[in-house]
């Protein structure tokens, strides 16, 4: 994971992850059933109208 000021960059194998970029959202549940991630994260994946990869990403919530 490559993290930059409002960015972070995945590098993964093809095999690994469909093509795709990410968008953060505060509730999952319209998108589908969210998958948990092991850094905290859940995301759904979805196709947009011209059949990109899109995963919609919650972001955990940090406890001080």
């Amino acid at each position: 994971m490559i993290k930059f000021a409002n960015t972070s960059l995945a590098l993964v194998l093809p095999d690994q992850h469909p093509y795709h970029f990410a968008i953060i959202a505060e509730d999952l549940a319209p998108y589908g059933d969210a998958v948990l991630h092991r850094d905290g994260t859940s995301s759904v994946y979805i196709k947009d109208q011209d059949g990109n990869n899109v995963e919609m990403l919650k972001l955990p919530i940090l406890v001080p």
